[in-house]
């Protein structure tokens, strides 16, 4: 008997992004992982909560519309996280990430809305374990420090 598992994938990008302007008036952000986190939790029949440490992101302009941009993310599934050895192997398995044969997690944006005053709805592909599904990430943008800190979120897969 073939045992299916199914479960939903929650994906969480903090990220801190330092905003320049280029010299042609373009928005530039720049990703720092350093103080960023991709977070996640996995609803299976016991919930498992974690992170990644290797991933990258960009966001790129082709103007000064924000609808413009682009954001693409990339994410080393094999540099999961769960603080617990057991936990970490059983997700790098073929049950669940199967990063073996799917070493990668990714989103490529389609298109960004601008929901509010600091929200935005970004729309795009978003792969795992090979498979391909649209999804929605909502965007909240908020001064810190010298830049701007965005929240990024998906509501399962």
């Amino acid at each position: 008997m073939q045992r299916t598992i199914i479960c939903s994938l929650a994906l969480i990008l903090f990220a801190t992004i330092a905003r320049a302007q280029s010299p042609s008036g373009i928005p530039v952000f720049n990703i720092t992982p350093g103080e960023s986190k991709i977070k996640f939790d996995v609803e299976a029949s016991v919930a498992i909560e974690g992170s990644f440490s290797k991933w990258d992101a960009k966001l790129t302009f082709t103007s000064t519309d924000v609808t413009t941009g682009v954001l693409d993310i990339e994410i080393q599934a094999g540099s999961v996280d769960t603080g617990n050895g057991m936990k970490n192997n059983k997700l790098k398995g073929k049950d669940f990430f199967d990063v073996k044969a799917n070493p990668l997690i990714t989103f490529k944006s389609k298109r960004i809305e601008h929901t509010g005053p600091d929200t935005f709805a970004v729309d795009g592909d978003f792969t795992i374990r090979g498979v391909t599904k649209p999804e929605k990430l909502l965007l909240k943008s908020f001064r810190q420090r010298n830049g701007f800190r965005h929240d990024y979120r998906n509501h399962g897969f």
